[in-house]
């Protein structure tokens, strides 16, 4: 159940450990601007499956034409017409939730036990939120984690590179231009996460995607624009989901 790494675009080298991929407070709740800084402090992130600590700016990204390499024989990167084919489907639908990992024997009381789950804490009854995207005749499902801190994404913008954030506001909306548009107001701390497509497509409208968006927050189930993830050549730290390769 573990959510996995965060990928720079097409960069299999260079996984960010999940264990990193928290916000400290935990349970992360009730929190503002200031609790969105660079984790862990010291400015390096642990590679997964190797001793590096690297900064953020030396992660690199191939550019937003490439394409993510097979991962291993028999596997790839799910693209663009699969997520269509879970989202266009009369039989699929979608459900937000908690999955509980295999030694859960009961639902948990505290935030931190039902969402916190990670590798140092995969025997305690924990859980972590995502999306059930399942066959509502068959009940085949899969499921799309949004991380232990539900924020399944880190982002290249603003001068703070590399912060662990969902969303693309970093303040409140300032009033009076918020107004009666309240489920504006902090969307800069609202759950989801963003999983890479295999390599970017193009739609009727002649806009760009690369990936898919799964917002905790509204319950939408899209795709992404590319000019969301990438800034300047560089791109966000996003999940994979892999598929069975034909």
């Amino acid at each position: 159940m573990d959510e996995g790494s965060l990928f720079k675009f097409g960069n299999w080298d260079q996984p960010t450990d999940a264990l990193k991929n928290k916000n400290p407070k935990e349970p992360c709740i009730n929190v503002g601007p200031k609790d969105f800084k660079f984790y862990p402090e010291n400015g390096l992130l642990a590679i997964a499956g190797t001793r590096d600590n690297v900064s953020w700016e030396n992660i690199t990204n191939l550019p937003l034409t490439a394409s993510f390499e097979q991962p291993q024989p028999g596997m790839r990167v799910a693209e663009d017409k699969d997520y269509r084919e879970l989202f266009d489907n009369e039989d699929i639908e979608q459900g937000y939730g908690v999955l509980y990992g295999d030694d859960a024997t009961e639902t948990a009381d505290h935030i931190r036990d039902v969402y916190g789950y990670d590798y140092n804490n995969a025997t305690m009854g924990r859980g972590m939120r995502g999306c059930f995207v399942y066959n509502k005749n068959t009940g085949k499902n899969l499921f799309f984690p949004i991380g232990a801190s539900s924020y399944g994404r880190r982002k290249e913008t603003d001068n703070k590179n590399g912060i662990l954030r969902y969303g693309n506001r970093t303040e409140y909306f300032p009033s009076p231009s918020v107004n009666d548009r309240h489920l504006f107001y902090d969307l800069f701390k609202r759950p989801g996460a963003l999983y890479w497509y295999a390599t970017h497509v193009q739609h009727s409208d002649n806009t760009f995607s690369i990936g898919w968006d799964i917002n905790y927050f509204t319950f939408d189930f899209n795709n992404i624009l590319e000019s969301n993830v990438f800034k300047n050549g560089k791109s966000d730290a996003l999940f994979v989901h892999c598929v069975v390769a034909e």
